[in-house]
């Protein structure tokens, strides 16, 4: 199965909705869905050596989601390879946008009241 010629894939770990594997031998980007519901979950990118530069998830993020909701937040590598992923931020709208062809099961409604979130947390 793949969403946008990414290859979704089952957890690495099947207790673990959101695990992924650390590189990436047959593909740019893998994505995860949600175990129980089927809805997006995960997205990792990776360079040309198969080492992961960017990840996006939509789940409970400590210090980022509200009220235990799910949240679209981004984990930048400060430079590539799992051992230099960043601490998670709020994704932006314009990031949003750029990825929302991956977010599988997700309502409009759902990435609005994300986005109605981001707002209120950067004034």
């Amino acid at each position: 199965m793949s969403i946008e010629g990414v290859k979704v894939l089952a957890p690495v770990d099947d207790k673990a909705s959101h695990s992924m594997p650390a590189e990436a031998h047959s593909s740019r980007a893998y994505i995860v869905l949600d175990k129980e519901n089927g809805v997006f979950r995960q997205y990792r990118e990776f360079n040309g050596g198969h080492l992961p530069t960017l990840e996006i998830g939509y789940h409970f993020e400590s210090g980022l989601s509200e009220n235990g909701k799910n949240v679209f937040h981004i984990h930048e590598y400060s430079k590539p390879g799992i051992e230099h992923r960043q601490k998670g931020r709020l994704m932006t709208p314009d990031e949003i946008q750029k990825y929302r062809k991956y977010f599988k099961g997700v309502s409009d409604s759902q990435i609005n009241d994300y986005l109605d979130y981001y707002r209120r947390r950067n004034k």
